[in-house]
């Protein structure tokens, strides 16, 4: 069955699917309890992983990671975008974005984490990255129970 990726992990983790392709951000997004089978590095347009970028306006006086303290950030990945703030000890307001991330800053938001492979978009809506929070790869993913059959190289 075809359906989107972000999707994918929850159906195979509920063992609604016994396996599926994903990437590796669809299964650390939602803290998805499968097991990964297979790192398949590829995308649409490169032989290199999916980046999740922190972006700012080219304009912007935000120079660095310290300098979000306080800001707005719109992103399609809430918990992925906190794990790293926290890590970094940044206090900051993480808002969803559906989608067209890239024209909400400055207007409505400070910074964007948004994904890429090339940083096509992001130039073109002139925001420069200002660091990469994950690179995500395919995954072909099991749930538990079929990762436990016998003579499975998952088990």
């Amino acid at each position: 069955m075809l359906i989107r990726a972000q999707e994918i992990v929850r159906y195979v983790e509920d063992a609604v699917f016994d396996a599926g392709l994903t990437g590796k951000d669809w299964i650390v997004q939602p803290g998805a309890d499968v097991v990964e089978v297979v790192d398949l590095v590829y995308a649409k347009q490169i032989r290199q992983p999916f980046r999740w970028v922190v972006a700012v306006p080219e304009s912007s006086d935000i120079k660095t990671i310290q300098d979000l303290e306080g800001k707005r950030i719109a992103n399609e990945v809430v918990h992925i975008t906190e794990m790293y703030l926290k890590e970094h000890r940044i206090n900051t307001r993480v808002e969803f974005s559906w989608g067209a991330t890239e024209a909400k800053a400055p207007d409505l938001v400070d910074a964007i984490v948004d994904g890429t492979e090339t940083g096509g978009s992001l130039r073109a809506n002139k925001l420069r990255v200002l660091d990469t929070i994950m690179y995500s790869t395919n995954k072909l993913i099991v749930n538990k129970k079929a990762g436990r059959i016998p003579g499975n190289a998952t088990r």
